[in-house]
């Protein structure tokens, strides 16, 4: 009986556990299903949010670096862009005019498992063309595969017809198969390379040009600055691998071109008569401002002159504030010279590109006074090496501001002479101001071009102002190019001091990366005379420590500067752009922008600017389908209403560059282009 009880109790223990778990393998199915209906819209919803984050300008291409980054009026010059995203790019543009452009290829990078093979077989080329060393061959394989099996050579661009492959073909070839690469230590912002050929007109433009990337696929690159002189152009003799050790012999004048690699010492030699004066002014940061993983931010090389005996004889870093150097070598001997540049702690890469202009040429150092009146002709004295006139006259046009470029003075392409222009009425000081009982005395509503003569001079202003007046005190100088660190401060009758002011809190914009200039607008506290007293803050002075003191009421204005240089537009795209306001001397109200071309071909959706920066929505006038034009230039303006008249400011274009791995800088250019993409 109890053995009979016990099998029913264990058959019930059984068939209750399994209806359970069955039970539960249903609660779970449920569960899981309606865990997946409930996920399946968070994964939609996800989805969208990716879609409306991604930014479609990062698949813009972008050019990292030039080289050579300019060329000879009458040439026909081959040049190597390095960058990213560059694959399906086959088109260029040029700024200015007078250049055409007769191919664009894109370099394909060689597969690293044919590098032994590749460069064996592209160092048998270089010795029956070079007479470069044999190479040995390489070892072949213990076990042979089937012919049907061979892996063969790559049918790489680089590798084609070398009987007839250019310079810049073969530079770039040895670069790619002889320099094996650490992906993870690569910069990928010059991973890409496209080899273009340019012709530059007899006729062309000296002077700063602006180069972008362009197809239909990819849209318009960022632009980088490429130069176009009258003197024959160099470039250094350079090759990775079995040529790398090449020496460049260069007949002056001439500009010389070339690109720093890790740890490398760029070597021109020239013969030089006695007593030449030879100038060598390089030009560097002017070709890329700002580097956003590098410190300090920017290329900064060194130049030094050495002998036949290796005897160096002089040696240049900074010019004035600049980290391009310029030297003025007086020959001591009819003989053979050495010019050297590197980086100043031996970094290297491919945008650490240079240009050197080397001669016995004319180059101006500094000018006195920095500005004018518009509308008036003013005389300009000039300093420099090998000038022909120490005097200029120049005509500066009504309406003009900012900077007036003088014609026929200086280097278009190195050293451009450049006035700044101002509206108030301008006047030079009057020496000897260095104490209050000598102030030079002023009218408000002027502008003083003043000069730090020597070490620990002071200048000194009397102003004669009521109580409540507000004035402002603006000081130009390191923007013009001035070496002077300018510190200004106000004093009473009594000596009291009132203010002092030194470095102005400006918005990076340009290469200016010391704000030294000081500003202030102050109210007068009672009526009386004050005196305003200009010096420079580390006790230095010179025939170049120039300066420009505006002092006058409040003249309310604008200025509007785009980020972006280059537009790519698509005909059913609505583009976001982001545009800068700078708001002069306490101006607060709204700006807005048009498209101010002589044929409008943006139709700007939210006008009004009301913050210090904004995003403005553009999108085409005309949005038919058809064909996709070149690039063509683009005029923006900003017009404001101020004091009941209407004012109208050109939109100068810029580039967003970052520098040092933090800050941002709006580095301004030439011209705004686009692109209209209308498929």
């Amino acid at each position: 009986m109890t053995r009979i009880a016990l099998i029913f109790l264990a058959m019930f223990f059984v068939s209750t556990t399994s209806v359970f778990s069955a039970d539960k393998k249903v609660d779970d199915k449920k569960k899981a299903e309606q865990s997946k209906k409930k996920k399946a819209p968070e994964r939609k919803n996800n989805k969208k949010k990716a879609q409306k984050t991604w930014d479609w300008r990062k698949a813009l291409p972008e050019i990292g670096g030039v080289y050579p980054a300019g060329g000879q009026r009458g040439t026909e010059v081959e040049i190597v862009l390095c960058g990213q995203r560059l694959r399906g790019v086959d088109k260029a543009v040029v700024s200015g005019g007078g250049v055409e452009i007769l191919k664009a290829e894109y370099i394909r990078s060689v597969n690293p498992k044919f590098y032994r093979r590749v460069q064996y077989e592209f160092t048998c080329m270089l010795s029956k063309k070079y007479g470069v060393k044999e190479p040995k061959k390489p070892k072949e394989p213990k076990q042979k595969k089937p012919e049907n099996e061979i892996e063969k050579t790559p049918d790489n661009v680089l590798l084609k017809n070398f009987d007839n492959m250019t310079r810049r073909y073969i530079e770039l070839t040895a670069d790619k198969i002889f320099t094996r690469v650490n992906r993870l230590q690569e910069a990928p912002s010059l991973r890409e390379s496209v080899i273009i050929k340019l012709k530059i007109d007899k006729d062309a433009q000296p002077g700063v040009r602006e180069l972008r990337l362009w197809s239909v696929g990819r849209g318009l690159s960022n632009p980088l600055r490429f130069y176009i002189s009258d003197l024959p152009e160099v470039t250094e003799y350079r090759m990775a691998g079995p040529m790398e050790k090449l020496t460049t012999n260069v007949e002056l004048p001439a500009i010389l071109n070339g690109q720093v690699m890790p740890g490398e010492v760029d070597s021109f030699t020239f013969d030089a008569k006695k007593g030449k004066k030879l100038v060598f002014a390089v030009m560097a940061r002017r070709i890329i401002p700002y580097l956003g993983d590098a410190v300090p931010g920017w290329f900064q090389p060194v130049i030094s002159i050495y002998n036949k005996d290796g005897k160096e004889l002089k040696f240049e870093d900074d010019f004035n504030c600049s980290p391009d150097p310029v030297m003025a070598f007086n020959v001591p001997a009819t003989g053979k010279y050495e010019l050297r540049i590197r980086d100043s702690i031996y970094r290297g890469r491919k945008d650490f590109v240079y240009r050197i202009m080397a001669g016995e040429l004319p180059f101006v150092t500094s000018i006195y006074p920095l500005g004018a009146q518009d509308g008036t002709t003013s005389k300009v004295k000039l300093q420099g090496y090998n000038l022909k006139e120490k005097q200029i006259e120049v005509s500066i046009p009504e309406n003009a501001y900012d900077m007036f470029r003088v014609e026929g003075a200086g280097t278009p392409a190195f050293n451009p002479v450049c006035l700044a222009v101002d509206s108030f009425p301008e006047r030079n000081e009057k020496e000897d101001n260095n104490s209050n009982d000598d102030a030079d005395a002023v009218k408000t509503g002027t502008v003083i071009n003043g000069r730090i003569n020597a070490a620990g001079d002071i200048d000194v202003f009397k102003i004669k102002a009521k109580k409540g007046e507000k004035l402002v005190f603006d000081v130009g100088a390191r923007k013009y190019g001035s070496p002077l660190d300018a510190c200004i401060s106000l004093t009473n009758s009594d000596g009291k001091l009132l203010f002092n002011k030194d470095d102005a809190d400006e918005p990076n914009i340009g290469l200016n990366t010391h704000k030294a200039d000081p500003y202030t607008i102050y109210t007068v506290p009672e009526d009386g005379t004050y005196f305003l007293t200009v010096r420079d803050i580390q006790n230095h002075g010179g025939d170049a420590y120039s300066y420009r003191l505006r002092i006058s009421n409040p003249r309310p204005d604008f200025r509007v500067y785009t980020g972006n240089s280059s537009l790519t537009i698509r005909r059913w795209q609505t583009i976001d752009e982001p545009f800068k306001v700078v708001r002069l001397d306490g101006f607060k109200g709204p700006v807005n922008i048009k498209d101010a071309s002589k044929n409008p071909v943006f139709k700007v959706l939210n006008p009004k600017l009301a913050k210090e920066t904004d995003k403005i929505k553009l999108q085409l006038i005309n949005r038919s389908s058809g064909k996709t034009p070149p690039p063509f230039k683009v005029n923006f303006a900003g017009c404001a209403k101020i004091d009941g008249k209407m004012v109208t400011r050109k939109v100068v274009p810029c580039e967003n560059m970052m520098q040092a791995f933090i800050y941002y800088h709006w580095v301004p250019f030439n011209d705004l282009t686009a692109l209209k993409i209308m498929k």
